[in-house]
């Protein structure tokens, strides 16, 4: 017969380190995600700033887009 596992203090030591490096690597990963897209929201929201100031306000872009096309 085996003798069944048993968690001694080492494996808890070791599975509680595990535990520790896996919740440090996702809060890096978290932040890095959450940090990225706060500053792709501001750079959106300010090329979209400057694009508005830079195009007229009148309906006359879309024409020009849609005749700048080339034909099908």
């Amino acid at each position: 017969m085996s003798v069944p596992f048993q968690l001694t203090p080492p494996h808890i030591a070791l599975v509680s380190l595990a535990v520790g490096f896996t919740v440090a690597a996702f809060t890096v990963v978290a932040s890095t995600v959450a940090a990225s897209t706060v500053v792709y929201a501001r750079e959106w929201r300010s090329a979209s700033v400057l694009l508005r100031s830079v195009l007229p306000r009148s309906g006359l872009l879309p024409r020009v887009l849609i005749t700048a096309l080339p034909p099908r």
